[in-house]
């Protein structure tokens, strides 16, 4: 081997190894500015959600936003709102995400995520909802 291929080989691994770094950071999230920009559009897309979701079941987000514990008027938008942050977007959303920006634990999210998927293989009613909440809301996105 001649120095002029030792030096495309040694640029090519350089290139290599820089790209998995990358790939590493943004996936372990050690870069705090990239998860603090990841948590910002997150918190667009789950605000996005429940205003669509809050207008479509026709309660009001901010009552619902600033309860501890949920009423029952509030349950299927909840509900909603947990099942559409887990199947909507590519790459799911956390629990503990979506518990974040309502101020609850993953552990409630997992539960409004559980109730909704039941709830829709027993009533008709509320998976014609979700579903069109869910138009609603992959429309809004495409604008």
């Amino acid at each position: 081997m001649n120095t002029k291929e030792v030096d495309i080989i040694t640029e090519a691994v350089i290139k290599k190894i820089s790209e998995k770094y990358i790939l590493v950071e943004k996936t372990f999230n050690l870069d705090t500015t990239y998860a603090e920009d990841k948590q910002a559009r997150l918190n667009v897309f789950i605000e996005n959600i429940t205003t669509i979701t809050c207008k479509y079941f026709r309660v009001d987000k901010d009552t619902m936003m600033a309860q501890e514990k949920i009423k029952s008027e509030f349950y299927k938008s909840c509900w909603c709102i947990g099942y559409l942050c887990k199947e909507l977007p590519e790459t799911p959303i956390s629990q503990a995400a979506v518990g974040r920006f309502f101020n609850k634990n993953h552990a409630t999210i997992n539960h409004w995520q559980k109730m909704a998927e039941s709830c829709m293989l027993r009533n008709f009613e509320f998976r014609h909802d979700v579903n069109e909440v869910k138009k609603i809301v992959e429309q809004s996105l495409k604008l």
